[in-house]
């Protein structure tokens, strides 16, 4: 009996240590058990990554503590993932719109394709395949006579068009912008913002991609940030 029970503790002894061991390995518990505890408490981060049902709510409870403590949750993107799949994953969500300056604001910021150089941000326009919308009779339209390459399309013709009862309804352009640096989610949320951006979509790599309000979903599912790197 006294045998028995001595080698159940040093089979939990072991577990606990190797347990130990790799909680420290992939996870800073120093940095993240407060936050880490809080998240779990108030079940922000109570679902695993193949559902991904609380990954939004996870995110914005983690905050800029993401990269240090998504392993304590076990919600960091699997290593054995090529670059391209792991930019995949990002975190939604729609930006209060506090006046019509606002949508004014990132119209005029993206009205151009292509920035000054000086500029924080690109400009990419999504059609509503990109964006994977699939609207019934979506068929091209021509575009406006003499458009150049450096004006919006969403101030001329826009480029697709519905058919709606044999009747072309043109639908405006999305157009969203990608910050060239890396940002965590709270800056990303800021600096959607202070665009006067409709929607954000943040990459766990870093790209924040800023959307505006006349994209019927949420943007372009690549990260496109020109100094990001997708790893």
């Amino acid at each position: 009996m006294k045998t028995t029970v001595f080698l159940a503790v040093m089979v939990a002894g072991i577990a606990y240590a190797v347990g130990v061991t790799i909680f420290y390995e992939t996870c800073n518990e120093n940095k993240c058990v407060s936050r880490v505890s809080k998240c779990q408490l108030t079940g922000a981060c109570g679902c695993t990554l193949e559902n991904c049902t609380c990954c939004l709510n996870c995110t914005l409870c983690l905050a800029e503590l993401w990269d240090d403590c998504c392993a304590c949750v076990n919600m960091c993107k699997p290593r054995n993932l090529s670059s391209t799949d792991i930019a995949s994953y990002s975190t939604i969500n729609d930006l209060r719109m506090e006046s019509d300056w606002t949508d004014t604001l990132f119209n005029a910021l993206t009205q151009v394709d292509k920035p000054h150089p000086d500029s924080h941000w690109t400009v990419e326009r999504v059609t509503p395949q990109e964006e994977g919308v699939n609207l019934p009779g979506l068929v091209p339209a021509t575009p406006s006579e003499g458009s150049t390459s450096d004006v919006s399309p969403s101030s001329k013709t826009a480029t697709t068009a519905i058919s709606v009862n044999q009747t072309i309804v043109p639908i405006d352009i999305c157009t969203v912008a990608y910050i060239k640096i890396c940002l965590g989610l709270e800056k990303c949320v800021d600096a959607c913002h202070h665009m006067g951006a409709a929607k954000y979509r943040w990459f766990h790599t870093g790209c924040c991609e800023c959307i505006g309000s006349s994209c019927l979903s949420y943007g372009k599912k690549k990260a496109l940030c020109s100094e990001c790197p997708n790893d």
